[in-house]
């Protein structure tokens, strides 16, 4: 997977920030507010604050993938435990336990 950026552009019409994914070719979310000219902090020029906004829009996708991640790894500890439950109440009803199947 490439690491394409995501780009902060000023919509013409409505004067927004629309962040857009260069990779999925969408926008990814907007927000009422000024470009890079308005949204300078005091003492940074304007490519510093498209670095600014180019890393804080990084740092929302790494979050975004860790939760996804987690959310991955919990589901599947749930799906053992469940299997694990089915297995113990095999075996007290004397039946054949359910096999992994993916194994």
């Amino acid at each position: 997977m490439s690491n394409k950026p995501i780009l902060s552009v000023k919509c013409p019409c409505c004067q927004h920030i629309l962040e857009v994914s260069v990779e999925q070719e969408r926008v990814l979310s907007w927000r009422k507010g000024v470009h890079l000219t308005e949204d300078r902090r005091e003492g940074e020029d304007s490519m510093d604050a498209a670095l600014r906004n180019k890393r804080e829009a990084d740092a929302r996708v790494v979050d975004e993938f860790t939760k996804a991640e987690e959310n991955v790894r919990s589901a599947k500890e749930r799906v053992d435990d469940l299997f694990r439950e089915a297995t113990r109440k095999a075996k007290e009803k004397g039946e054949d336990a359910p096999r992994k199947i993916w194994d």
